[in-house]
Order: C-alpha cells, then sequence, then structure tokens
C-alpha cells in the first residue's frame, strides 16, 4: 500500500500539467507561470504535512511522548 500512496503526488501533478497544457491549447486565459511559481513550494509543502498528520494516525500515534 506504501507505494501506491507514494504515486498519488506524482500522477496528480501529470493530471494538473496535462489540463494545463489543454487548456492553454484550447485558447483558455491562464494565469503566467510566473506568476504562479509561489503556489508550487506551498503546494509541496501542505501535500507533506497532510502525509505526516495522515501517517501519524494511521499508526496510533496520538502525539504523546514517554
Amino acid at each position: 500500500m506504501r507505494n501506491r500512496r507514494g504515486a498519488f503526488l506524482p500522477g496528480l501533478l501529470l493530471i494538473l500539467l496535462g489540463a494545463w497544457l489543454l487548456a492553454s491549447t484550447l485558447g483558455v486565459q491562464l494565469p503566467d507561470l510566473g506568476q504562479l511559481w509561489p503556489v508550487i513550494p506551498l503546494f509541496f509543502g501542505l501535500a507533506a504535512l497532510v502525509q505526516y498528520f495522515a501517517e501519524g494516525r494511521r499508526s496510533g500515534d496520538n502525539g504523546a511522548r514517554v
């Protein structure tokens, strides 16, 4: 199951890239990537946080330290 979860983010990025390219080919007005570059590290940071908290809950770790 771990291998399948690890493929989620790259797969999602490929889908988003394909949608972006399709929309630009069809003539949809999209913002310039120069304006959107700060969203990229934000997206990866949020994805890392979600993965961290999801793995902690699945393993039964409630955050209590002894």
